[in-house]
């Protein structure tokens, strides 16, 4: 479970300026402190799928774009008084 932290300067004489205090967990205003499992899940790479999702991904393009198509020759089938709307 990920944890609310804040540094504070404390005057030691072990030559660690800085100590790690818990906050409360409610507005977490420093530092989140997460575990390697936690990092792991949060910093996982959105675009490396495997073959059956990339194949997914590519036929709901492939979709979108014959569905736009099937639209466009409707359009111009019902297009009747012969003006063209072509650029």
């Amino acid at each position: 479970m990920a944890d609310c932290a804040y540094l504070a300067s404390v005057p030691s004489s072990d030559g660690m300026p800085l100590q790690v205090y818990a906050a409360a967990s409610a507005p977490c205003t420093g530092y989140v402190v997460l575990t390697p499992a936690e990092y792991g899940a949060l910093s996982a790479n959105p675009f490396i799928l495997s073959s059956e999702d990339a194949s997914l991904v590519g036929g709901a393009i492939a979709l979108t774009w014959a569905t736009a198509w099937g639209f466009r020759q409707l359009a111009r089938a019902l297009n009747t008084d012969g003006t063209s709307n072509e650029g």
